[in-house]
């Protein structure tokens, strides 16, 4: 469904098992994988990525941060299109996206198509490039999403 691409639904069993979901990418041909960030570090390990059978070619990861391990090995395999993907707790919305490229900080990204992002500080006022706040999201991602949310 994601770009035109097959949907599968991996039953609880395999895609709990890494071993098992490379397995299943390869034997299905694979090629966009929509993961939690967490069980993608020990797909990896098992050789998702590395598989020379066979190993998709789109990564979208979401759900949680993406630490500095698993970008790193996300970024070195050129081949792979790795995405990390970026939206509030109190529902399952993408509102921010980066491709998952050199660098060793993890970033969540910019605004996904009719969002804005904006990181405030205490008295909601804009602070500068680099300087810590809290994330307010506005907008809305597409037709009946929740305007003005904060993330």
């Amino acid at each position: 469904m994601a770009d035109g691409h097959p949907l599968h639904l991996v039953d609880e069993t395999t895609r709990m098992d890494p071993a098992a979901l490379v397995e299943y990418v390869d034997e299905h041909r694979v090629d966009f994988l929509d993961r939690h960030p967490v069980l993608p570090a020990a797909t990896v390990a098992a050789g998702l990525l590395t598989d020379p059978r066979h190993h998709p070619r789109v990564l979208m990861l979401g759900g949680e941060a993406i630490g500095p391990a698993l970008w790193r090995e996300l970024a070195a395999h050129p081949d792979v299109a790795a995405h990390n993907f970026y939206g509030p707790t109190e529902c399952t919305v993408d509102a921010l996206s980066c491709r998952i490229d050199g660098g060793d900080r993890p970033l969540v990204g910019r605004p996904l198509p009719g969002v804005r992002a904006y990181v405030l500080d205490d008295r909601l006022r804009p602070v500068p490039p680099g300087v810590g706040g809290e994330l307010y999201l506005a907008g809305a991602s597409w037709p009946g999403a929740t305007r003005g949310g904060r993330g």
